[in-house]
């Protein structure tokens, strides 16, 4: 239900953001942020669904189980390649890492978090 709720809320400002993208990119951009959120949100379902497959098939040769930590890696890095494309804004970078606190602990993204 969690993407069910994603969608929503995405569709729900659909026509919020185009309304803004038609006047500016700065009024734009607060909207842009909760998107860039509402895609973490789906990326963490899935990482999630990853890892309960991985600890089902735990029982099943290591090649043919669901590799949760490289899908987390993978995710990690992902991440930090937005972070550094954000504007620096403590206010953004705080509903980003509150976001991201679902996967991540306090010393996972240290850099992220000065």
């Amino acid at each position: 239900w969690a993407g069910e709720a994603i969608d929503a809320a995405r569709g729900a400002m659909d026509s919020r953001f185009t309304a803004l993208m038609a006047e500016s990119y700065k009024r734009a951009y607060p909207s842009m942020v909760q998107a860039q959120l509402l895609s973490e949100m789906e990326e963490i379902v899935v990482l999630r669904k990853i890892e309960g497959s991985a600890e089902a098939g735990a029982h099943r040769h290591p090649a043919n189980r669901p590799d949760h930590i490289g899908a987390r890696k993978r995710l990690v890095s992902t991440w930090r390649d937005r972070l550094a494309g954000c504007r620096v804004d403590a206010e953004v970078h705080a509903s980003v890492l509150a976001v991201r606190s679902l996967v991540l602990g306090p010393t996972d993204e240290v850099d992220a978090t000065l």
